[in-house]
């Protein structure tokens, strides 16, 4: 297999990196990045490319360059809370990385995409999200708006040049090397202030969360040791786990003890969605894998990131 990663300097992208070195059964791997000042894997055993994905030119010149069976296309705004502020994040970041690599393969053929999507794209809906269930997706975020845009758009390059596309939709991933989310914001507040903890929204935001070790090892399974599943799916445990019991498995395992401030609103910012879970078992291909519960997975990237 030889395979492109897109975005692969990013937190997802770098898990990925690590367990692909152990794969026998990649020949060639090529990681494009704006960011890869942000990893220390890129050796000698990666061909790398530093550039902005969203650049048609540019990432043509690397297709045309190598031939890919497996690309990866992890490429995104990382800050939701800032591409509310700003929608040039994700309208470039998210959108027209997906706009430029959907025009590239109308030229070069692939066997296999796979996209990292996001639960996002669901909005605020009432129960629990199933990828099987057709619904009327209408998201509340810039950052959702753009990977609904990119999943319809790669689901047409993908009819239209026959190739496998596998549309992950993440929930809430966590592990100990993050460069964005509710962990990584915790530890730079108490690093900055043991003493004082302000949290956005009122602990009462309840969302599912996977370990990004438990997420990339059904990524292998569905897209390299599989050939048979391909469409959406929604990957991760079905429970959920609230902010603010978050908090307590940080304090305790940190052993810190500061004043917490909480915010008024059950959100944390606009845009956020606040309450959601999946209804929903692995694809056939993973039934032997196990996902841990959101709780575990809370506790494992706490003690990873705060003892390293």
């Amino acid at each position: 297999m030889r395979v492109l990663i897109l975005g692969g300097a990013g937190f997802v992208g770098r898990a990925l990196l690590k367990s692909f070195q152990l794969s026998p059964k990649i020949s060639q791997i090529v990681v494009v990045d704006r960011d890869l000042h942000r990893t220390n894997l890129l050796k000698d055993q990666f061909e790398t490319a530093c550039f902005d994905i969203a650049d048609i030119h540019k990432l043509r010149k690397v297709f045309e360059k190598y031939s890919f069976s497996h690309v990866f296309h992890l490429a995104a705004n990382s800050d939701i809370k800032s591409g509310g502020d700003n929608s040039n994040f994700d309208f470039n970041d998210t959108f027209k990385t997906s706009v430029a690599l959907a025009e590239v393969l109308n030229f070069f053929p692939i066997d296999t995409l796979f996209f990292s999507s996001s639960s996002a794209v669901y909005g605020e809906l009432d129960g629990s999200l199933d990828s099987r269930v057709k619904s009327l997706k209408f998201p509340i975020s810039n950052y959702g708006w753009a990977k609904l845009g990119a999943e319809m758009l790669l689901h047409n390059s993908a009819h239209s040049n026959k190739f496998r596309l596998v549309n992950m939709r993440f929930p809430n991933v966590v592990g100990g090397e993050p460069t964005h989310g509710l962990l990584y914001d915790i530890k730079a507040k108490l690093d900055f202030d043991a003493k004082n903890l302000q949290v956005l929204g009122d602990g009462s935001q309840d969302k599912p969360y996977i370990h990004v070790d438990e997420l990339v090892g059904i990524i292998k399974r569905l897209v390299l040791e599989s050939n048979s599943f391909q469409g959406d799916c929604n990957i991760g445990p079905k429970d959920t786990i609230t902010v603010k019991r978050i908090i307590e498995i940080i304090l305790e395992i940190s052993k810190l003890s500061p004043s917490v401030e909480w915010g008024s609103e059950p959100f944390g910012w606009p845009g956020d969605v606040s309450r959601y879970s999946y209804n929903e078992n692995l694809p056939f291909e993973c039934k032997d894998l196990v996902v841990s519960s959101s709780e575990n997975a809370i506790r494992k990237a706490t003690k990873e990131l705060w003892f390293p």
